[in-house]
């Protein structure tokens, strides 16, 4: 089980920063994922587990959480010296093309897990949380020698435990997918896409290429 890494189905992690700071104005619900809330909260933290998970040890975490202005990201951005003295628009643009970058990984990793999920509902395909939790301990032995290693890695990736078994149970969800419709993951993807793109809303400063503007 591949569940280091963010997705199995191709999400690529992002390269710098990111805290999660939510401003007035901004949207309570990031998407609607055929009935299902995607909630500001939720997006927020996947934003943060996102870059945390590949910036480096010692390296500033900070996240473009307030478009359009990044008022907030551009004051944590020059907390860093070697920003200090770049000006509010650069650091604007910046924090505007990193808000892109990271929204579009996390909106693709989310809205991808709540449409493999309707689309195993429809086959009948569904694993019991016991079923979870067992693959869950299986790969956490077979990927981490103790207890401490394990809890090293929730650190420094910004998860929880009820993330990694979130992603084992998508993971779990995906592969039943495949075996069962005899599909190629791109057939898979595009199936999906196909069925629950056009029910799949983001309100706005979150449309991205897996949902229609709400």
């Amino acid at each position: 089980m591949r569940w280091l890494s963010l997705l199995v189905f191709g999400v690529v992690l992002a390269t710098w920063l990111i805290p999660s700071v939510g401003t007035a104005g901004t949207a309570a619900n990031v998407a609607d994922v055929v009935g299902t809330p995607i909630t500001r909260q939720v997006f927020d933290h996947w934003m943060f587990v996102t870059s945390k998970s590949s910036t480096g040890r010692g390296q500033p975490v900070i996240v473009p959480a307030d478009p359009p202005k990044f008022t907030g990201c551009i004051t944590r951005v020059r907390e860093t010296p070697r920003y200090r003295h770049d000006s509010e628009t650069t650091l604007r643009d910046d924090c505007g093309q990193l808000f892109v970058s990271l929204r579009d990984q996390v909106l693709d990793f989310l809205i991808t897990a709540h449409w493999l999920e309707d689309r195993a509902s429809t086959d009948h395909i569904a694993f019991t949380p016991a079923q979870v939790r067992r693959v869950f301990d299986a790969d956490k032995r077979e990927q981490f020698q103790t207890s401490a290693d394990f809890k090293t890695f929730l650190t420094e990736t910004g998860q929880t435990i009820d993330d990694v078994i979130f992603r084992v149970r998508v993971t779990l969800i995906y592969q039943a997918l495949l075996n069962k419709e005899h599909l190629t993951p791109a057939a898979l993807s595009a199936e999906v896409a196909h069925l629950f793109k056009s029910r799949t809303t983001c309100a706005r400063y979150y449309a991205m290429s897996d949902c229609v503007r709400a």
